[in-house]
């Protein structure tokens, strides 16, 4: 059996002479700890009761391997969202984060390579995950978005030549975003809801 709980998580974690380790992981981070693909499912599910939501499906015998990324929600004075054109398709500015890089970190770099840009980072607003096979790794992963904010403050020398930037709105992005976890982040992070007074 398992049990699906809210926690404190403010409180101290307090590991018993049962476990070798106790952490916080965001569901997405889950196929990095357990290989049990019961344990990924409880993850799709358990979905609509987190902020932090899983999309995609799992295949049934397929190994998945991981993957973490942080990506910029850019805005600029006319409410318009930075999103990267590439020969893939349509993705968040960003990219997969580097053994020992956080995800500050990650975006200056990212940003500086695909769109040539500085940039400061702004606070981490969530994160989202997706289960999928991913073409450009030709395997199946378990991928794990974290949003920031950030603000642009110059220019640089881009390394990416095949991005191209586009400022779209929200709900333009959103369509076009070829990830669903990165739809979603636009759809939960930039555009106004209906609050129905």
């Amino acid at each position: 059996l398992r049990f699906l709980f809210e926690a404190d998580d403010s409180r101290p974690l307090v590991l018993s002479s049962e476990s070798d380790d106790l952490r916080w992981v965001t569901l997405g981070e889950i196929p990095r700890f357990s290989r049990w693909e019961s344990v990924w499912r409880l993850a799709l599910k358990s979905t609509p009761w987190t902020d932090s939501p899983v999309f995609g499906e799992l295949e049934e015998g397929a190994e998945y391997g991981e993957r973490t990324g942080a990506y910029a929600l850019i805005t600029d004075g006319q409410g318009l969202v930075a999103v990267m054109k590439t020969p893939r398709g349509y993705f968040l500015p960003g990219g997969g984060m580097e053994e020992g890089e956080t995800g500050e970190e990650c975006l200056i770099r990212e940003l500086a390579e695909e769109a040539g840009w500085t940039v400061v980072p702004g606070p981490r607003l969530g994160s989202s995950s997706l289960f999928g096979f991913a073409p450009s790794c030709g395997r199946h992963m378990g991928m794990t978005g974290h949003y920031y904010r950030a603000v642009i403050t110059g220019n640089v020398p881009g390394t990416e030549g095949d991005h191209e930037t586009l400022w779209l709105s929200p709900e333009k992005a959103r369509g076009k975003l070829r990830l669903p976890h990165q739809a979603w982040a636009v759809e939960k992070y930039l555009m106004p809801r209906e609050t129905g007074i």
